[in-house]
């Protein structure tokens, strides 16, 4: 069963990133605006808001007792492969349109390939390490994570969590020790792997604690606040961003658990919110490219009146697209078969091998 309150948390967390590369693609995060530098220089925050609230899913999902390392794993490519790929696919069809005037992303066949298969590699636009979907990065992280989950449940369900936390904790260390400079390894030598483990620690903080409901939504009201002080950097970020938007985000969802409670199922606001979550990785994915085709039909110079119906647009078109994504490839019937008949199999499989044994 899905929070609520969570829910909510990763709508605004999507929504974040889709402003925050609007002012990077129209304003490369230089506006005039304080709102428009509010959003560009603090949306990308929801990407860390979604590490933690992935790592507390995960946590839920290792520990059901269905769980095998396969089924997981089987499930969480499911989850994300389709869309992922859907989006890949619409955004080579983009760049055929607009030829060199779509400077977003670039590919050869072998940089492409990394990419459907979430393998790190540098874009050979210049950018960095990212796939030809650039947004594709954090899945890059999120398919490490359930990698390293999997295969610890595999190796022992009781101890997955602890397991795969000592992996997760130990491998950017190691392969920074080693001085290993390869891409491939770039996602699990970054420190902000640990922010899935952090999203374990406030799963077990929020199972453990026994708390009124008054009391809970007391201390989560002060958990959200908390965490618009750390972002607001009236303490300071210098070299400790990473550090202060992982607490920040911790605080983020701990918080909106807290105040699950006040969010009442037959609000009709609160139910638009809650679907906002529930499309949020399709418009995670689809966002970038909404915003590129509106930047080269449109450009940034425009007027107030002209920018204001461009970003209605991009919310809007941003928005059925997600819906429709959400609705056709995300609850596909015929993925979530496939997927079912793909676990059957091995389950088939794994019986088929303990009765010859």
């Amino acid at each position: 069963m899905k929070i609520g309150s969570l829910q909510i948390l990763r709508g605004f967390a999507a929504w974040a990133v889709v402003y925050h590369h609007y002012m990077q693609l129209f304003y490369d995060f230089n506006s005039q605006s304080k709102i428009g530098n509010l959003v560009g220089i603090k949306g990308g925050f929801g990407v860390d808001v979604f590490f933690v609230l992935s790592g507390f899913v995960m946590y839920l999902s290792a520990n059901r007792a269905s769980a095998s390392g396969f089924a997981f794993f089987t499930k969480r490519l499911f989850r994300v492969l389709p869309a992922y790929w859907f989006y890949t696919f619409i955004l080579l069809a983009v760049t055929s349109i607009f030829a060199m005037e779509l400077n977003l992303t670039s590919f050869t066949l072998g940089s492409f390939i990394s990419s459907l298969f979430f393998i790190p590699t540098e874009n050979p636009s210049g950018l960095g390490v990212f796939p030809f979907l650039t947004v594709g990065w954090t899945l890059n992280f999120e398919v490490a994570f359930y990698t390293i989950l999997s295969i610890c449940i595999f190796i022992s369900k009781s101890r997955a969590i602890i397991l795969c936390s000592v992996i997760v904790i130990s491998l950017p260390m190691l392969l920074r020790m080693l001085n290993i400079e390869a891409s491939i390894f770039e996602v699990l030598k970054s420190p902000q792997m640990y922010q899935f483990i952090c999203g374990f620690l406030v799963a077990i903080i929020y199972s453990k604690m026994t708390i009124s409901p008054k009391a809970g939504t007391s201390l989560g009201l002060a958990l959200i606040l908390s965490s618009a002080v750390l972002l607001s950097e009236i303490l300071g970020w210098g070299e400790f961003a990473l550090i202060y938007k992982t607490l920040a985000a911790i605080a983020l969802v701990l918080g909106f658990l807290l105040i699950d409670d006040l969010c009442n199922r037959d609000n009709i606001i609160i139910k638009q919110l809650i679907k906002l979550g529930d499309y949020s990785f399709s418009t995670y994915l689809s966002h970038i490219i909404v915003i590129c085709v509106f930047f080269n039909l449109f450009g940034n110079t425009l007027t107030f009146m002209e920018e204001i119906g461009v970003l209605i647009g991009i919310t809007v078109l941003t928005h059925i697209v997600s819906v429709i994504s959400y609705q056709y490839i995300e609850n596909s019937k015929t993925i979530f078969n496939l997927r079912d008949k793909i676990i059957d199999i091995r389950i088939s499989f794994d019986k088929k091998t303990l009765v010859d044994a």
